[in-house]
């Protein structure tokens, strides 16, 4: 029980927040190309 809690908090963050958070920050910095952008945003 407590490694599936585990596993599944690890899969969240890595699988979702992550890429979020990279994609935010991408946006966020105005002077991001678009290639960079394209390569973090393709997730959603």
């Amino acid at each position: 029980m407590l490694g599936e809690l585990i596993i599944n908090s690890l899969l969240l963050i890595l699988g979702y927040a992550y890429p979020a958070f990279e994609c935010f920050k991408t946006i966020e910095k105005h002077s991001a190309a678009n290639a960079e952008l394209r390569f973090w945003c393709q997730y959603w």
